[in-house]
């Protein structure tokens, strides 16, 4: 829902790459919650590049035909987002404000990458090497220096 909720706000600040990325990364996840990560994976192939059929990924699939335009998107994302989920996120975000906005997903941001203090707060689990995982790799078109990825295992 936060990814979804923070593309809509993008959206709206005709911000549409981000928006569209964003947009991506919650149907993404919304469907890894949905399928078990290693279902995705055996989906993928052994090298990772077997074309998969939407019927397989639904909930992914939506998302991905949904950021063709900037309303099929917002469509997509408002029906995603219950009124009474935007109506509290709005609370701690006074969207009337860019600056706000873009305090809050730096904030967002500053969490995934572990410049946090809140960070700090979970335990690391322990993997083995055998587990599965996807990593999410994310680049930033105006700097392609600046990428990021992130590991998501299954457990």
């Amino acid at each position: 829902g936060a990814s979804w909720f923070i593309a809509l706000n993008y959206l709206k600040l005709g911000k549409i790459s981000e928006a569209r990325a964003l947009t991506l990364n919650g149907s993404f996840l919304h469907q890894c919650f949905n399928t078990p990560i290693e279902t995705i994976v055996e989906m993928c192939g052994p090298d990772f590049n077997a074309p998969i059929k939407d019927v397989n990924v639904p909930l992914f699939s939506r998302g991905f035909y949904s950021v063709r335009t900037p309303p099929t998107m917002e469509a997509y994302l408002q029906r995603g987002l219950p009124k009474e989920y935007q109506h509290m996120m709005a609370s701690f975000v006074n969207i009337s404000s860019p600056d706000n906005v873009m305090q809050y997903v730096g904030q967002i941001g500053d969490d995934w990458s572990g410049t946090s203090p809140a960070k700090s707060h979970h335990k690391a689990s322990s993997k083995s090497s055998d587990d599965p995982q996807i990593q999410l790799i994310l680049v930033d078109d105006a700097n392609e220096d600046k990428k990021q990825s992130f590991d998501i295992g299954s457990s």
